[in-house]
């Protein structure tokens, strides 16, 4: 990364997301403490948080999952910090889940029209077709490089394949601000490339805000991706004896165009 910096050097225009003083105590969980950093509309944001239990806290906090004991999320200005997740996804925020094992033998097309119909709060059912929500499923599949992949089912996909599907299906919400846990992880280096792409465009293509969280064992390919880097320092989780702000730092390498990224 970077040379360190002591303030969190949001640029400048309005904040899409901003947390202040958050803090939390979780029964099985690193503890969060005075947790505060700030985000711009359409930034690409990597937080490095100290161990993965407190990637997980962190992302139960501002998807509305759980209630911090302290401190406030705001998005778009507004004080959401006691709102719950539907809430919080009717006002852009959407947060990417793992496909789950239970749904492993769905297609993908099917997997994505399940998500469509849940954004469009429509009946369940991933093999009703709707003309109104095709089309939206072939542009999410296209969107995601996953046409040819359409008819296979999730647990055939590749790695890097299944990320592209949780990406597709969060975009189903059409989401102004998207919270990644860990998108990169077991993707191989190979793969890499295209899911990278993926999450870039959203920023450059969209317009969208893009949260990813990561443990820093794994930060380092995301770095890359990203326009700052914010890291908690462990005290800020809870592992040291003052709490303090997050260091926000200017991601490392060539600008995002530069790295043809989101083309």
């Amino acid at each position: 990364m970077a040379g360190n910096s002591e303030t969190d050097p949001t640029p400048a225009g309005r904040s899409a997301l901003r947390v202040t003083g958050l803090s939390w105590a979780g029964a099985t969980t690193a503890a969060l403490e005075q947790v505060s950093f700030d985000v711009a509309a359409g930034e690409v944001i990597t937080l490095v948080a100290p161990d993965r239990s407190a990637v997980a806290a962190l992302l139960h906090l501002l998807s509305g999952i759980a209630v911090p004991g302290t401190g406030t999320i705001e998005l778009d200005g507004v004080d959401v910090t006691a709102e719950p997740a539907y809430r919080r996804a009717r006002r852009g925020l959407a947060r990417g889940y793992p496909v789950r094992p239970l749904w492993a033998d769905m297609t993908a097309e099917e997997q994505v029209r399940l998500a469509v119909q849940v954004a469009q709060e429509t009946a369940w059912s991933p093999w009703r077709r709707e003309p109104g929500h095709e089309a939206a499923v072939e542009r999410l599949l296209d969107r995601a490089g996953l046409t040819d992949q359409a008819g296979a089912p999730s647990s055939l996909l590749s790695p890097g394949e299944t990320r592209r599907l949780e990406l597709a299906m969060l975009l189903a919400d059409d989401p102004k601000i998207a919270l990644l846990g860990e998108p990169l992880e077991g993707v191989p280096e190979a793969e890499a490339a295209e899911v990278t792409a993926l999450i870039r465009a959203l920023s450059d293509e969209d317009g969208r805000t893009v949260l990813m969280t990561a443990p820093p064992d794994s930060a380092g390919p995301l770095e890359a991706l990203s326009d700052r880097v914010i890291v908690l320092p462990r005290q800020a989780a809870g592992c040291g004896a003052r709490a303090g702000e997050g260091v926000a730092t200017p991601a490392s390498g060539p600008s995002p165009s530069a790295r043809g990224l989101g083309n």
